[in-house]
């Protein structure tokens, strides 16, 4: 799967955020991941299941934040998630942010 990379450099450090579409989430993963690879796990910012995704790893390492923009002009809604665990083959992301409520996201 091609997610779109990007490195943002702050006055700290530079950042990988992978930029995904609602078309790479994934329901479930058939076939393991390949050794640049990982699974991404979505997790939901409420009750439900969390979304999947198959990233790429740039120079080994798994991306800090990944956004999720759907939808287009004024409705358009963008989702961020950032790192919270990593391991060989798997890297959850907890919401920190989300432009479709006006509600509380908490990390």
């Amino acid at each position: 799967m091609n997610t779109t990379a990007a490195a943002f450099t702050t006055a700290r450090e530079t950042k990988l955020v992978a930029r995904i579409t609602s078309d790479q989430l994934i329901g479930a993963l058939d076939a393991p991941v390949g050794s640049a690879e990982f699974l991404g796990v979505l997790a939901p910012s409420g009750l439900g299941s969390p979304a999947h995704f198959v990233g790429t790893r740039v120079d080994g390492q798994a991306h800090e934040d990944v956004v999720l923009v759907y939808g287009s002009g004024s409705r358009a809604v963008t989702r961020t998630w950032a790192k919270s665990l990593e391991s060989t083959n798997e890297v959850v992301y907890a919401l920190v942010s989300d432009t479709s409520t006006s509600g509380y996201v908490s990390r």
